[in-house]
């Protein structure tokens, strides 16, 4: 009787754990309800003379080392300052190069702000010895996801219509308009 006893509660335990469905949860940082839909309005034209730090997005735009210079001397005239520039990493190596997934822009010129920020990227690659990476970049440019700028409303709604696959947001996860 014992013995019964204990095979029906083993069965049971068995059963029960092939009943229960494993779903691990994977949790994500999401910013609150009022930063998501704060973003999805109409900033610039709505206060076009207002300055804030924009986070431009060029993945349909590719903006690299190469054309930085030539792209943003739209800006030669008006007061704008780049304060961050996220290149493009290749997802095969955005664990190790943790470390340049964002680069402080520091130059009194587009050309030598963005040798500068060449130069971290370069030295970032050599530390970890990723020739192939090395040889991509030496041939194509560092290739630029996204920046962050301080820029007027209404001067950003002008450069966003002649670049037209530039993407912007208020946010760096925000939604791209």
């Amino acid at each position: 009787m014992k013995k019964n006893m204990n095979i029906l509660i083993f069965l049971t335990f068995v059963l029960a754990v092939l009943n229960i469905d494993y779903n691990p949860q994977i949790i994500e940082e999401k910013p609150d309800a009022y930063n998501v839909i704060k973003y999805m309005g109409d900033e610039i034209e709505e206060n076009p003379q207002d300055i804030n730090d924009f986070y431009l997005l060029f993945d349909s735009y590719k903006l690299d080392s190469k054309n930085f210079a030539e792209v943003l001397s739209y800006f030669d005239d008006y007061d704008c300052k780049i304060i961050e520039v996220y290149p493009y990493l290749n997802p095969i190596y955005q664990d190790t190069l943790n470390g340049i997934t964002k680069i402080i822009y520091d130059g009194d010129t587009f050309n030598e702000g963005i040798a500068n920020v060449y130069k971290v990227y370069m030295d970032e690659l050599d530390k970890y010895r990723l020739t192939e990476e090395i040889d991509k970049t030496l041939v194509n440019g560092v290739r630029i996801r996204m920046l962050k700028m301080k820029v007027n409303n209404k001067i950003l709604g002008s450069f966003l219509k002649q670049y037209d696959g530039v993407k912007y947001s208020l946010s760096s996860y925000g939604l791209f308009r």
